[in-house]
């Protein structure tokens, strides 16, 4: 039977959908079955409260088939990844992110959304060339480090990305997801009892845009960030809650 041009519209959106809400390195080259480990649905966190993250770089294919150069974070001693790990954490945890950075200039993290944020167990500053502001927060230099910090308050689901120079390094890939559980469990949105909701069913949604210049090696072309969670209640199979932290440049 052919298929009326509103199913193929459908299955097209379902297609567009699926594939928006996989990383861009889950369409690289394949993974060995130690590294497919997790679960078949849902969210694959890194479980905290306390990480090491290492700024490097390397190649992502596109879902056309192009090889792109970028920066990222990773779990540090894996292999290079985009976007930047899945960081969960629990409300009232006070979280630790080791940042050691292997590229070839200063880089940090930025944390939107936390608050009493430190560095090197001081409050985080911004870095200054003269009158000129280079990094919104402390940075580690190169083959350095920087140890962040902070208490995880509000539950939800937020944003982390460089604070240095952020027209350029976000551009190039130095961002990921924090996800704040509730006090009240991690099968809950928030501290109230609507939200529970099926943990299998939980998805992320991490979106961003890269337009590669042909004339440079470092190809940063980025206009907008956005990440967000699909929540599935347990009882009635509803969405429950969205959850939502985004970021945006102009290009």
């Amino acid at each position: 039977m052919r298929k009326s041009w509103f199913q193929k519209f459908r299955q097209g959106i379902i297609t567009l959908v699926v594939l928006a809400m996989l990383p861009i390195g889950a369409l690289a080259s394949p993974l060995n079955a130690a590294a497919q480990a997790g679960p078949s649905t849902g969210i694959v966190c890194t479980y905290g409260p306390t990480f090491t993250l290492a700024a490097n770089d390397g190649h992502i294919v596109l879902g056309d088939g192009n090889t792109m150069y970028m920066w990222g974070y990773s779990v540090a001693g894996q292999p290079f990844q985009h976007p930047g790990p899945v960081l969960c954490v629990n409300q009232g945890d006070t979280v630790t992110v080791v940042l050691q950075n292997t590229l070839s200039e200063p880089v940090s993290i930025i944390f939107p959304g936390q608050e009493g944020v430190t560095a090197n167990g001081m409050p985080v500053q911004p870095e200054f060339n003269g009158s000129e502001v280079t990094s919104l927060t402390t940075t580690a230099a190169t083959q350095g480090s920087v140890t962040y910090s902070f208490v995880a308050g509000n539950p939800g689901t937020y944003i982390y990305e460089s604070g240095t120079d952020p027209e350029k390094q976000v551009r190039m890939g130095l961002f990921g997801a924090l996800i704040v559980r509730p006090s009240m469990g991690a099968d809950y949105a928030y501290d109230k009892a609507d939200t529970q909701f099926t943990p299998e069913e939980e998805f992320m949604v991490l979106l961003s845009e890269i337009e590669g210049l042909a004339d440079s090696p470092v190809r940063y072309q980025w206009s907008s960030m956005l990440a967000g969670r699909l929540l599935v209640s347990s009882s009635s199979k509803a969405l429950v809650s969205s959850s939502v932290w985004s970021t945006s440049s102009a290009v």
